[in-house]
């Protein structure tokens, strides 16, 4: 984008998609200034000129009714004082176009088609580049954010922690991030949420407000599970269950766990292993050496009931009985059955090379 900008050539339709968090209207608040900068270097904006705060009020225009908010544009772009009123680059932001209809779509390809060649720039932004129209999406300079690396959401819930004078201890910080799931966004709102409590921030006021089950409890439950204990699965289930766990949230941290001991023992030097799950890696090292070992086997078979459950306990009405059927199956599945990673893991979860 850069480089458009610095060689004159920039698009009339611009497409930001990924998850949520991941700095796609921040990005397009950027490039709108980029466009308007008045300090000449066009490879960032400088924040202080005319230009940057004008670029920053021109991106209201489109809040409230989607539908609605294109007919206002529609005037004011016919509008031949609008043009000597704001100077420049006129950027739009459309944020959450899923929830546009066929009749809004149709009318911002009306005005699109209207523009080229003008210093009108509309950026749309998406979770799924999918929920758009083929018609629009093919027009469009696209541009994916992806997850943010959690070495970079660190660095930025560091910095904050330091400007506002909040302690935020190591584990906590790793808690908060693993929550987050790639988006700065979520991280920075926990981190807030979390300082409005008091300056210093702990490991057990981060897993009360996620609602995270405490790491021993988890390590007991999986360990009786895969070593085939029926009665004590059942009764670390039933405890759980009893304090307020909710049965979606002890399937996916469950899962989680699985995911970490597997990637884990597949990674070379485990200090370099990705763990991004509600705890850190010293959980790891303390239930899995024995259980992959052992159980790694069980521990796919189990890491595949867990996913089905998961997907099938979003629509139940009953939760806890699956996942005390799930829990039950992964605890009397035969030790001598021949299960590959490979054959039962679905596509949407990769794990490194040579796991199972």
């Amino acid at each position: 984008m850069s480089t458009s900008i610095q060689k004159h050539k920039v698009a009339s339709l611009y497409l930001f998609h990924g998850p949520s968090g991941t700095g796609k209207t921040s990005t397009a608040k950027i490039l709108a200034m980029a466009l308007n900068c008045e300090s000449g270097t066009h490879s960032r904006p400088c924040w202080n000129c005319r230009g940057c705060s004008r670029s920053l009020y021109m991106m209201e225009l489109c809040s409230g009714s989607r539908f609605a908010g294109f007919e206002r544009i529609r005037t004011l772009i016919q509008s031949t004082s609008f043009a000597h009123a704001i100077p420049g680059f006129k950027v739009f932001i459309v944020k959450e176009c899923h929830l546009l209809t066929a009749d809004a779509w149709d009318d911002l390809l009306g005005i699109v088609e209207g523009i080229y060649g003008t210093e009108i720039v509309f950026v749309l932004i998406a979770g799924d580049i999918d929920t758009l129209p083929t018609m629009v999406s093919s027009r469009c300079q696209k541009y994916f954010f992806p997850k943010l690396k959690d070495v970079d959401i660190k660095l930025k819930l560091a910095l904050i922690a330091a400007r506002e004078g909040i302690m935020l201890e190591r584990e906590a910080l790793q808690l908060i991030i693993a929550q987050a799931e790639g988006s700065l966004r979520e991280a920075e709102n926990l981190l807030d949420q979390l300082s409005l409590v008091g300056s210093r921030i702990t490991t057990s006021m981060v897993q009360e407000m996620v609602r995270l089950i405490p790491c021993n409890k988890l390590n007991d439950l999986l360990r009786a599970a895969v070593s085939g204990d029926t009665m004590e699965t059942i009764k670390l289930t039933t405890e759980l269950i009893r304090t307020g766990v909710e049965p979606q949230a002890l399937v996916s941290q469950l899962a989680s766990l699985i995911k970490d001991l597997l990637s884990n023992a597949a990674t070379t030097n485990s200090s370099s292993s990705s763990l991004t799950s509600t705890c850190n890696d010293q959980r790891v090292q303390k239930v899995g050496s024995n259980l992959i070992t052992n159980k790694s086997e069980r521990l796919c078979y189990a890491l595949k009931v867990l996913v089905e459950v998961e997907k099938q306990s979003r629509s139940s009405i009953d939760q806890s009985t699956q996942i005390f059927a799930a829990l039950l199956q992964i605890a009397s599945q035969d030790n001598h059955n021949n299960i590959s990673l490979r054959n039962i893991m679905p596509e949407d979860i990769v794990l490194p090379s040579g796991t199972c």
